[in-house]
């Protein structure tokens, strides 16, 4: 077993998790039929800002929260996988 310098933390070996993103940008042209559709409400300055937010990013305002939820997903399994691993203490 590979010993570390005194004082510093050693690395922690961490699950790859694989991102919404990678596996849709695999998937680039999957069909609308194949995706689930989430209906949400916000309020109107919360949609006045993804709108422009869309507008620089030349996209549509539901392209724009579907990503902003990927990304969101991933976070949380990223974190949900290191709080899951048992600790090395």
């Amino acid at each position: 077993m590979s010993q570390t310098p005194e004082g510093a933390t050693p690395k922690r070996r961490t699950k790859k998790v694989r991102s919404i993103y990678e596996l849709n940008s695999q998937l680039p042209n999957l069909p609308a039929k194949n995706l689930k559709r989430v209906t949400s409400y916000v309020p109107p300055n919360a949609y006045n800002v993804l709108e422009d937010w869309a507008k620089k990013e030349d996209r549509t305002v539901s392209n724009l929260v579907s990503r902003i939820v990927s990304e969101a997903v991933d976070a949380y399994l990223a974190k949900k996988t290191t709080e899951d691993e048992p600790s090395s203490n």
